[in-house]
Formats: structure tokens, sequence, C-alpha cells
């Protein structure tokens, strides 16, 4: 079994990207995200400073943001190397929600803003209530940047990490020259397991779990089995029934019914059907698939 130990990353807006520790970096590194985390940074430091009662001159204002939006990226950017050092270690692989990193970050920044402000300019904080309410502010802010940013970066993320984490996938025990992948693929993070798409033979429905076949082994995990099926789109496959999503790779006879369904022969001695609206979609794709292997 081929499988890594990463990281899927959930944002507030549904998104999520499923990361390794090399492209960790790229989170951060990209420009678009420097942008983002700086100008999010500076607009919750200025509205603090502000709801703070403090009267900043702008240099001091500039320098603040500077310093607050670099102890923010430091801050989110810590998180997300701890969690993936751990992934690494134990062989494991977790979840992580963005919003709560973000939250911690800010709380994080808020400690240093009070200790900036006190020891630097000679400011106090009025309450706690105040300090509880320019958190929360200041939270809301950064949710809907998190947001931004799963929508500008992410897709931009995600064709880096095709590259790069797949690279890193270790192999336990020797592998058939046939079943090596001719290119790079996204990973999918299934019950904990980081599993290289194009080893998944077959999706099954199972209410709100989902039975997984990949190379000789079967997971059952919670998952949805829509979402599950969008990410594997640009394979060679298909969902053929409204509970079933088949690899072309794992088939090894296809049966016509007379009622214009068919019905699939597997690798593992399975037998799935092919709904009847899907017939001649699955006709065409997978002859095509197999004229391109002959």
């Amino acid at each position: 079994m081929a499988s890594q130990s990463a990281i899927k990353l959930y944002f507030p807006n549904g998104g999520s990207i499923v990361i390794c520790r090399r492209t960790l970096l790229s989170l951060f590194a990209e420009p678009y995200a420097i942008f983002i985390f700086f100008f999010a940074a500076n607009v919750v430091r200025t509205a603090s400073a502000y709801s703070y009662g403090f009267d900043l001159k702008p240099f001091q204002l500039f320098v603040a943001n500077i310093a607050h939006g670099l102890v923010f990226l430091i801050s989110i950017f810590s998180i997300m190397l701890f969690f993936t050092l751990v992934a690494c270690r134990t062989g494991r692989s977790f979840t992580v929600f963005m919003p709560a990193c973000t939250l911690t970050a800010m709380i994080v920044n808020e400690v240093f803003g009070i200790w900036y402000f006190r020891e630097m300019h000679g400011l106090s904080i009025a309450s706690t209530y105040t300090i509880l309410r320019v958190l929360l502010t200041g939270y809301v802010i950064h949710l809907g940047f998190e947001v931004l940013y799963a929508a500008a970066v992410l897709p931009r993320i995600k064709a880096i990490s095709q590259h790069q984490c797949h690279t890193q996938t270790r192999t336990i025990g020797p592998e058939p020259a046939a079943n090596r992948p001719q290119r790079p693929t996204p990973l999918l993070l299934i019950g904990g397991e980081a599993i290289p798409s194009h080893e998944v033979g077959l999706v099954k429905a199972d209410e709100h779990y989902v039975f997984v076949h990949y190379r000789d082994q079967r997971l059952h995990a919670r998952e949805r089995f829509g979402n599950l099926v969008d990410n594997l789109t640009d394979l060679p496959g298909m969902q053929v029934h409204k509970s079933y999503w088949i690899s072309f790779d794992f088939i090894t006879q296809v049966q016509a019914r007379r009622d214009g369904s068919m019905e699939l022969t597997l690798r593992n001695g399975e037998v799935i059907p092919v709904a009847r609206t899907r017939a001649k979609t699955f006709r065409a794709r997978y002859g095509n698939w197999r004229q391109a292997r002959a």
C-alpha cells in the first residue's frame, strides 16, 4: 500500500486541501497568500488600535501593523508546521480546521499586541471586555479573508500539491510496473489515511459512509460519496450508478442486459450495476479508454 502522512485543511466556505510537508511552505510563500495575510492583519490591527482608543501617529501605526502581520504569519505557520511534523513522526494524518487555527493565532497576536502597545507606546488596555470585543471583531474580519484565501489561493496551491506531495509517497513492498502512475495525482484523505487518488479502484456508497477499494485494501470511512467522487473526476473512471464510482482499470468484464443496463465484474470479484441512464456514456468513455491503451 502506498500512503502518506498529511493534513487536510478545511476553510469556512467549505473548501479543503490535503497538504504534505513539501507543500506547507506554498500556503504562505505564494504572493497572493502573503498579501492576504498581511492585509488582513493590518486591517485587524488598525481596527483594534482605534477600538482600544489609542491615538497613534501614521508611522507608529504602520510599524505596529508590520510587526503584527509578521507575528500572525509566524503563528499560523507554526501551527501548520506542528501538525505536519506530528503527522510525519507518527505516520498518521490529521484534519485541521483553519478557523480554529486562526483563532489560536489571533490570541497569540493579541497578547503580543497588548505587550507591544504597553512597552513601546506606554498605552494600557481599559478592560477585559474591550479585549474580548476587539478579539471577536478581528476574528470575524479574518474569517472573511479566509474565504477570500480559499477562493483565490487554494486552486493555485492544489496545482502545486499535485506535483510535490506525490514525490513523497512511500511504497511498502515491490510495486508492479503496470500499476505505477504515469503522472502525479492528488491525495485523498479518507478515514485518516492519505491515499493517492490514482490507486482508488472502487468507491461504494453506504448511507453516510463509503467503502473505498484501493490496491488490495478496503477502507470503510464516514465520508460523503458525492464529495469523494468530485475529487476523482480527472481520473480514468466514472460514476456508473448512484452508489458506485469505478476506475476503468478495476474492471475485468462488461456484460450488457436486455433492459439496456449493464453489469461490471471487478478485479475483487464483485459485480456492480451500470444504470441505464449512464450506460451510453459508460460505453463511450470505457471504449475510448481501451482504445487509448491498445
